[in-house]
């Protein structure tokens, strides 16, 4: 499962279960990665190199950034 069981907000590795806040650390976090892909050097952009750019990116945040997920949409109530 990705998101707490209490919010709709994806487990995340601060334990941020504020959606405003956690767009917040996102936007912070994720803009200063932004420079380390921007910085790559990709002979190949296959899937490997999108889980890279992904684990890069998300990877401060999330535990699963850089691999594939699944998910099942909720129901509406």
């Amino acid at each position: 499962m990705y998101f707490n069981d209490d919010t709709d907000v994806l487990i995340n590795l601060a334990g941020i279960k504020d959606p405003e806040l956690l767009h917040q650390a996102e936007e912070d976090i994720t803009n200063l990665a932004m420079t380390n892909i921007y910085n790559q050097q990709y002979e190949k952009f296959n899937t490997e190199t999108l889980k890279d750019i992904h684990r890069i990116i998300f990877g401060q945040i999330y535990d699963w950034a850089g691999e594939f997920r699944s998910i099942k949409a909720k129901r509406a109530a």
